[in-house]
């Protein structure tokens, strides 16, 4: 899976179990772990309005990926499985919003 946010934003992620076929499951998440491949290139903090989700908030501008960890009980709370899952992110430049005046190297007159 990839991900393209602006690298001057931020937003929140959330996972949740699901089956081969991608159906949701009952099971419960437990050790949910995200973390950032390069975080030059964005960061990622627990988001405390969810406890299966994260806040990744941009640096700069490139790309790193996102790994993802959880352990999933089943609804009988014996069969545990650990699950992971891996993002590709691209950071990217932001809208333009202004205007860079660069000058060359100043040179006598002739």
């Amino acid at each position: 899976m990839d991900y393209s946010l602006p690298y001057d934003e931020h937003v929140t992620v959330a996972i949740e179990a699901a089956d081969a076929a991608a159906n949701k499951t009952t099971a419960v998440l437990s050790n949910v772990q995200f973390v950032s491949s390069d975080q030059t290139i964005f960061t990622v903090a627990p988001d405390p309005a969810n406890p299966n989700g994260a806040i990744i908030t941009g640096v700069k501008v490139g790309a790193a990926v996102l790994n993802i960890t959880a352990t999933a009980t089943e609804a009988d709370g014996k069969t545990a499985n650990t699950l992971s899952a891996a993002v590709s992110l691209t950071l990217a430049p932001g809208v333009s919003t202004q205007l860079l005046v660069m000058f060359g190297t100043p040179a006598p007159n002739q």
